[in-house]
């Protein structure tokens, strides 16, 4: 049993210390308007990108219920992305004009979002691709609420 045990701790030290080191933390999410029944709202979230790798594109999988006209992204200085997104199959991709560095704080603009007009909490995964990576990361999940 304690070398079944132990074999697992090694495992999971092995394939830890193999992962990018990339992560993406929440700082505040919101809409404006905040009523649910009000469509062409805008949807904004902030992320730090914290790691080794600068940030290349970012997917946002959106929630069935809710379409979006346009993504927008900021950066912590005011400076405004120069981006080109695509949008379908619930999926927006952002791919960037410039690549986001790390420990870098982003504010994200769904632009445009319509609704089926009932409150809700809205769950957005993101994921990313970084420079030097050929793969897409998960980043996490972001909520924001909507009410009557």
């Amino acid at each position: 049993m304690k070398k079944f045990i132990l074999t697992g701790l090694v495992s999971g030290m092995i394939l830890s210390s193999l992962s990018p080191n990339i992560l993406a933390a929440n700082v505040h999410s919101g809409s404006h308007p905040s009523a649910s029944q009000i469509q062409n709202a805008t949807h904004h979230f902030s992320y730090d990108v914290i790691g080794k790798f600068p940030l290349e594109s970012l997917i946002i999988q959106l929630p069935q219920g809710l379409t979006i006209n346009d993504v927008e992204i900021v950066m912590s200085n005011g400076n405004k992305i120069n981006s080109q997104t695509s949008i379908s199959d619930n999926k927006a991709i952002v791919n960037l004009g410039e690549n986001i560095k790390p420990n870098t704080r982003i504010y994200i603009s769904l632009r445009g979002v319509k609704t089926n007009g009932k409150p809700h909490t809205w769950q957005y995964r993101l994921s990313g691709k970084f420079a030097g990576i050929n793969q897409e990361i998960p980043l996490g999940l972001t909520q924001v609420r909507t009410y009557y």
